[in-house]
């Protein structure tokens, strides 16, 4: 496996943290939001953003 550089992994880092805060914004604005379709439209981006952090971290470990 190659060795990743610290430029790599502030990138990484970065990348993990907009995904986990999106998630967490967008699960919020779905529990606050009255408008059904855009509830489940925050919901549905709220999975993907978790999703794409969860396939970030996997595949660092």
């Amino acid at each position: 496996m190659p060795q990743i550089t610290g430029k790599e992994l502030l990138y990484i880092d970065d990348a993990l943290s907009l995904e986990d805060h999106m998630c967490k914004c967008l699960k919020d604005c779905a529990t606050r939001l009255q408008d059904q379709q855009l509830k489940v439209l925050c919901q549905n981006l709220s999975e993907r953003c978790c999703n794409n952090f969860n396939s970030l971290l996997k595949n660092i470990e």
